[in-house]
């Protein structure tokens, strides 16, 4: 399940801006300039144009080892990012030959002969719109919030739905039935990516990839504790519970009916939490859990071992992410999240990654699964 060996087959794949990539301000310095052997998969560009400039924006990652390969040519001796302005994505080719990005001109046709082998700790970032992107991830929608259907769920594609019949029962009947199929496809699903209507989600991916004998560390953005029991919840609101959940605490009904044994406290980490309930705070201060800010996680080296990474869009500002159902003003932006999921994924053996979503009967919904799929895009890779 932890990066699975598959088999080194080549598949031709048309993308069609627009995509974007995000890399460093000085992403020309320290670049291997060397030819890439003639047996590596190069991308061909409409009409064998080259893109004439290149720059890469300064909100994110180049790798050291990137050789951006055109015609079976390298580009020329001196190659330096910030001699290229226009050029809007980059793909490197890594040390085993495979390639998962690549430059090419604004409006033209990329085609890309690969070997789908990268590995998820070397993958970099593309931000394609849904319609536009080519993901080869095992994506699972799971259109529910509190085991209610929510329509009009905007999930990249091509992904599996979940669509349990889950009856007439309480909320937590309801997601009982729901988060063990959920276990059940995390289970049977290579590089598993969750798009859910609640936190509570959580409990069947992680139930899911401890069938496969994986014990990851969860990292959980969200803006909330979501650690609640019945003791301290002033609502008894379930979505208030998920992170108290996994680690054992207050409700266990959905812990069980999914199989999860619960996280210990040193393999949990909330990032943000900046709303949090009277008591709840408290419990959090008094357990084991790891909490750090968003800038904190971008700084610091990912943990060690297998990961799941979880994000509650509401983490975001709501300024920059719309259609919450429980907004918290005063968050980090946008672009700050993205680079620290963009880390985790650089730098971070990341096993699965999941999202509670926005709320698509609110105003602005398409403004947020827009921002979304950003928050996404580092873990939407073309691998099979």
């Amino acid at each position: 399940m932890v990066n699975p060996t598959r088999s080194a087959k080549t598949t031709e794949t048309s993308l069609r801006s627009p995509l974007s990539f995000t890399g460093s301000a000085e992403a020309g310095a320290g670049l291997d300039r060397s030819p890439a052997p003639s047996d590596r998969a190069v991308p061909q560009l409409k009409q064998n144009r080259l893109a004439e400039s290149f720059a890469v924006p300064q909100d994110g990652h180049v790798f050291a080892n990137a050789v951006p390969q055109v015609e079976q040519k390298a580009w020329p001796d001196g190659f330096s990012a910030p001699q290229f302005p226009q050029l809007i994505m980059v793909l490197p080719v890594v040390s085993d030959g495979s390639i998962f990005a690549s430059p090419f001109e604004r409006g033209a046709d990329l085609r890309v002969a690969t070997s789908r082998t990268v590995p998820r700790s070397r993958r970099d970032t593309i931000e394609p719109s849904v319609e536009d992107y080519i993901c080869g991830v095992g994506i699972i929608s799971v259109p529910y919030f509190m085991g209610n259907p929510m329509e009009g769920f905007s999930v990249p594609t091509p992904h599996d739905t979940l669509t349990p019949h889950l009856g007439e029962g309480t909320p937590q009947d309801r997601m009982s039935i729901l988060y063990k199929e959920l276990a059940a496809t995390v289970a049977t699903t290579s590089n598993p990516v969750i798009y859910g209507g609640d936190c509570v989600s959580i409990i069947g991916t992680l139930a899911g990839l401890q069938r496969t004998g994986v014990e990851p560390t969860l990292i959980f953005f969200d803006a909330h504790g979501d650690f609640n029991t019945w003791e301290t919840t002033p609502s008894g609101f379930i979505g208030g519970m998920p992170l108290a959940m996994v680690t054992g605490r207050g409700e266990q009904t959905i812990v069980d009916a999914a199989g999860l044994t619960p996280l210990p406290d040193e393999r949990t980490i909330l990032v943000d939490g900046r709303d949090l309930d009277p008591g709840e705070d408290d419990a959090l201060a008094s357990s084991g859990v790891t909490v750090m800010t968003v800038d904190e996680v971008t700084h610091s080296e990912p943990p060690r071992g297998p990961l799941h990474i979880h994000v509650d869009t509401d983490v975001v500002d709501p300024v920059e992410m719309p259609a919450e159902n429980y907004p918290a003003p005063g968050g980090p932006s946008l672009a700050a999240v993205r680079k620290a999921l963009i880390h985790l994924a650089v730098g971070g053996d990341v096993v699965a990654f999941s999202v509670s979503s926005w709320n698509p009967a609110l105003p602005d919904a398409d403004r947020a699964a827009s921002a979304t799929l950003r928050l996404a895009a580092p873990f939407l890779t073309m691998d099979t």
